[in-house]
């Protein structure tokens, strides 16, 4: 199970408070199984980026107590900070900004990716293609 809260403004913020321990469990009970207070399991290094920087950064994962549970049942919870997105380096200030422009500019991917990438080769436009609609895409869009 992954829990989006908020742990921070920023990358910045979140490697300043996270970087080295864990959060707190954001609730007083596990979302599992309803009466127990997970606790802190493991953690995994993933990467946060937008089209200026990369940063590796850890993601903590918590384990639900109670051993009622079935054998197939996950009791594993991930608190994913909130400028990112499940299954995605990319951040949500990042995406949001390609969908806005994509949409409002009516952009080839290969423009858009010029726009918001700073450091070249850093986002490709395989990269941004799958994440945003593909809705009125430009004739100009080799991806597609």
């Amino acid at each position: 199970m992954v829990i989006i809260t908020f742990l921070g403004a920023s990358v910045k913020d979140y490697l300043y408070l996270y970087g080295k321990k864990s959060p707190d469990f954001p609730f007083d009970y596990c979302p599992i199984c309803g009466t127990c207070k997970p606790h802190r399991h493991k953690h995994y290094e993933r990467w946060a980026v937008d089209g200026n920087s990369e940063s590796l950064i850890p993601i903590y994962g918590y384990l639900c107590q109670n051993q009622n549970k079935s054998e197939d049942q996950d009791r594993t919870i991930s608190l994913l900070p909130n400028f990112l997105w499940p299954f995605r380096s990319m951040l949500s200030e990042f995406v949001e900004k390609a969908v806005c422009l994509r949409v409002d500019d009516h952009l080839c991917w290969d423009e858009l990716v010029d726009i918001l990438n700073s450091r070249p080769g850093l986002v490709s436009a395989k990269t941004v293609y799958p994440i945003l609609l593909k809705k009125s895409i430009p004739s100009c869009c080799p991806f597609y």
